[in-house]
């Protein structure tokens, strides 16, 4: 054998290798979930940034204080549109179409290196000169800012239409090929989408929210690696697994028209899909609305401290656990069938428990907050002692201070006429306050100890209102996938989206803004700083009684599955 024939024989190992690794046959779910929870994670959390990047602007009054509303609902609507056709195009090549919005996205986003910097404003809570230096009045929209808003929302349009595909062809591309663990699966991808959007608002602040090359790397590194794990992972053609060869569906009846019919024409999907709508609509409802309930309930604003941010990301672990629990619980060899029935119940004593936190965190916690000057149930007024410092608010104004010699609590320093700060022993303490016979006032209301008590346990039972409604989203996505023609499992998932979409940032997101705008008891600056007293109990009544209609079309979801199984049972014998 010649040299150049044993370097032919090489070379030839080499490539044959090479191809081995782009074009595998083997399929393992467990690494196309990882690679779909990166792409879930990143995308929610690319959202969130892009709503934090408006706030910006907004903050310096080259935005209208609702343009974040305005483009939830618009985003919402278009994810209402276009998340069907999303789902089924495209099933025959679920490889590449991950490949293709994962390349898309990555490319997209590096025009976020390119962002221009927003306007710079400074921002003052002292009395004297609030006046000339607090201003957010939107003035109309600079070519820097219209710049910058085209950049946000194109990325915004690319991570809406990625998370719906990904979401809807990756679960469907799990549960036909390896079914077997699928309550993993959709557990983990609830939580890479719900997570973030209950935790990301708050964490991404301070010079995360400011530094794009830091957030725009952060992206690709969520995207760029999950890519390339796609071409590693995921076959070409129908895989093996554990040592099956595997064979694609039929592509019979399989048109986007025929396929919606279908999945529209099952009335356990569809009534499953909109109890799942309410659901959303309330966990929604609280979450959106919480720095409002907080100031109203507890006197409190939310701590940018990144150790109370990290210690509320410790809190959701333990809804991982439970979700990934019950996943393992359902899944084999623990559960080795599906059986509706048992999802069912699994959902009626889920939606109880959710019901039961609402009512507690809106009818049972609270605490007394003490005199707030200024403050009536339904209106705020600028205390007389510091109407000479014309406080013109911030963006975020409610600020509370404590006069101690008193015992009373004003909103913000400015509204105690005070014209300073400083540190004793560590401690900040406001200076030359005219409300204060003192001239002192501290961060925080009087209430600060029992509010914040009070507060932990109000915490506490959130986590556990958001822990069962994923559960009840657990069982009801399997339960779609399950139920459905086999060749409608993307589908199903995309009907979904669209029904959740439309109801709970469309329908819902109007619902509460005009409850927001219908409380509101102090308006100034063209924005509402506080909620009337009685802004709380409405919320969560709401939120309550939206639980209970989902609770309802379950117990009837119920009744007609054990009436159909009744029937069945009865044609057999």
């Amino acid at each position: 054998m010649t040299f150049e024939t044993v370097e032919s024989s090489k070379c030839s190992k080499v490539l044959s290798r090479v191809k081995s690794w782009t074009n595998p046959t083997e399929f393992k779910a467990s690494k196309l979930r990882a690679i779909l929870m990166g792409y879930i994670v990143t995308s929610t959390v690319g959202e969130i940034c892009a709503y934090k990047l408006m706030q910006q602007d907004i903050r310096a009054g080259d935005l209208p204080p609702y343009s974040i509303d305005v483009a939830i609902i618009t985003f919402a609507l278009f994810e209402v549109l276009v998340a069907p056709f999303i789902s089924w195009w495209g099933y025959r090549h679920r490889r590449a179409l991950l490949i293709a919005y994962g390349s898309v996205a990555s490319l997209c986003v590096l025009s976020w290196y390119f962002l221009p910097d927003p306007t710079r404003k400074e921002e003052t809570k002292f009395c004297g000169v609030a006046y000339t230096s607090n201003s957010s009045l939107f003035l109309g929209v600079p070519i820097r800012t219209a710049v910058r808003l085209v950049l946000i929302l194109s990325n915004c349009i690319v991570f809406v239409m990625t998370r719906v595909a990904c979401w809807g062809h990756g679960i469907a591309y799990c549960e036909e090929f390896a079914p077997e663990r699928t309550h993993v699966h959709y557990g983990v991808m609830l939580l890479s989408r719900t997570i973030p959007l209950i935790l990301g608002y708050s964490l991404l602040t301070g010079k995360v929210e400011t530094n794009m090359t830091f957030q725009t790397t952060t992206f690709l590194i969520g995207y760029v690696p999950n890519l390339i794990q796609v071409f590693l992972s995921v076959p070409k053609v129908a895989p093996i697994v554990k040592g099956e060869q595997k064979t694609d569906m039929s592509d019979y009846k399989r048109s986007f028209l025929t396929s919606l019919g279908r999945v529209a024409f099952n009335p356990l999907a569809i009534s499953q899909i909109f109890a799942m709508g309410l659901l959303a609509v309330a966990l929604y409802g609280y979450i959106y609305n919480e720095p409002e309930i907080n100031k109203v309930k507890f006197n409190l604003v939310e701590d940018g401290n990144g150790t109370v941010q990290v210690t509320k990301l410790f809190h959701y672990f333990f809804v991982m656990f439970i979700v990934g629990f019950a996943g393992n619980l359902y899944s084999k060899p623990i559960s080795r069938q599906f059986r509706r029935s048992v999802h069912m119940k699994q959902i009626i004593r889920s939606t109880i428990f959710v019901i039961v936190a609402y009512i507690a965190m809106t009818f049972i916690v609270g605490c007394d907050q003490g005199k707030v000057a200024g403050l009536s149930d339904e209106l705020y007024t600028n205390p007389e002692c510091s109407i000479a410092c014309g406080c013109r608010p911030r963006f975020r104004e409610f600020e509370p201070v404590c006069v101690v010699e008193e015992m009373v609590t004003y909103v913000s320093p400015c509204h105690a006429g005070c014209g300073g700060e400083e540190l004793f022993d560590g401690v900040r303490a406001y200076t030359n306050c005219t409300c204060s016979s003192t001239g002192r006032a501290v961060l925080g209301a009087c209430s600060d100890v029992p509010c914040k008590q009070a507060h932990a346990q109000h915490g506490m039972l959130l986590v556990i209102a958001v822990t069962f409604t994923l559960l009840c989203f657990q069982a009801q996505g399997v339960m779609l996938l399950r139920i459905v023609d086999p060749r409608d499992k993307s589908v199903v998932m995309g009907v979904a989206w669209f029904v959740v979409t439309l109801m709970t940032f469309v329908c819902g997101n109007l619902l509460f803004m005009a409850m927001r705008l219908g409380m509101c008891r102090w308006y100034e600056g063209d924005q509402c700083h506080l909620q009337t007293s009685n802004f709380s109990n409405h919320v969560g009544a709401t939120c309550a009684a939206i639980a209970i209609a989902s609770l309802i079309i379950s117990i009837i979801s119920a009744f007609s599955l054990r009436k159909k199984n009744k029937s069945s049972h009865d044609t057999r014998l």
